[in-house]
């Protein structure tokens, strides 16, 4: 593999000669081998199910990875050449016709913290989402998930990047497309492990 180029396959395979051909059975991951251009790479994860039921449906959003906190997420490095460095989480989502895809990402009670759009094209499509809310709806949010009962107070931090993330707990993401159609699902955003020992032992040393 001296000398070869890898690269993940998302729409951008030239039309060039394919000589080599192969699933790679540990990653479920099609490789193809071209002629002087380089190695491709698709995840077959979601191409696996695409059966004749889903693809009768206008929208479809696959499973995907719960992204884990990180409370360095938009925090600056110790170079001051490096910009911070922000979280993403890949949504793969099929669409039965090519155009513009609304997407909103809101909280467990139902509030808007996040709107963008995604040009689809008509079959399977691939968005990032930064994990990132408005800040307009900061305010709004802290009050959502405040509990007075238990005591618990949140106080959002605006990153380095002058961006607010989101914390850990249940959120949806809501796709909406030309003829509004809409689909829906859940995601978590889970709690840091370290981070939660880091905090209790800090907690146990005050």
């Amino acid at each position: 593999n001296k000398g070869k180029t890898f690269m993940a396959m998302n729409g951008d395979l030239p039309r060039v000669a394919v000589h080599d051909l192969v699933i790679h059975p540990r990653d479920n991951e099609l490789v193809l081998g071209t002629h002087g251009r380089s190695i491709y790479i698709a995840k077959l994860d979601e191409v696996q199910q695409l059966n004749d039921s889903l693809l009768q449906k206008p929208l479809y959003v696959f499973d995907f990875s719960n992204p884990t906190h990180n409370k360095n997420w938009g925090k600056k490095s110790n170079s001051f050449l490096d910009a911070p460095a922000g979280p993403s989480v890949s949504i793969p989502y099929f669409a039965k016709e090519k155009g513009i895809v609304k997407i909103n990402i809101k909280s467990e009670k139902g509030l808007r913290l996040f709107s963008f759009t995604d040009t689809a094209e008509a079959g399977l499509n691939y968005v990032s989402y930064s994990l990132e809310m408005d800040s307009n709806v900061v305010k709004s949010f802290e009050k959502s998930v405040r509990d007075k009962k238990k005591n618990k107070i949140v106080v959002m931090k605006q990153a380095d990047d002058k961006k607010y993330y989101l914390i850990p707990g249940d959120y949806t993401i809501e796709l909406t497309d030309a003829s509004g159609n809409t689909i829906s699902k859940k995601f978590t955003v889970t709690k840091n492990k370290k981070e939660e020992a880091t905090e209790e032992n800090t907690n146990e040393k005050d």
